[in-house]
């Protein structure tokens, strides 16, 4: 009688540990989905701003094709500058 009490016991307490278990993986694994889509959308990103840094570049390789190296760096370091105007109070 006394070993069927204690197989009471050990099934009570596996099946509690059982739950406790399935719930620390569900909650894992809904956080691990969280970060996966974090990370797709960082990656979608990158790789929209790395196309655009593609197609500058290509535009400059393709300045310096036509224009010559000079006046190409030229270009891309003297922009025109707006003056400033101070408001007077």
């Amino acid at each position: 009688m006394e070993s069927i009490i204690h197989a009471d016991i050990f099934f009570f307490i596996a099946s509690i540990a059982l739950v406790v278990c399935s719930i620390v993986l569900i909650t894992i694994l809904i956080l691990g989905i969280g970060v996966l889509l974090d990370i797709k959308k960082i990656t979608g990103r990158v790789r929209t701003h790395v196309e655009r840094a593609s197609d500058h570049v290509d535009a400059i390789v393709d300045g310096i094709k036509e224009d010559g190296v000079i006046s190409t760096v030229s270009k891309l370091f003297h922009h025109e500058q707006k003056k400033r105007t101070r408001k007077s109070k």
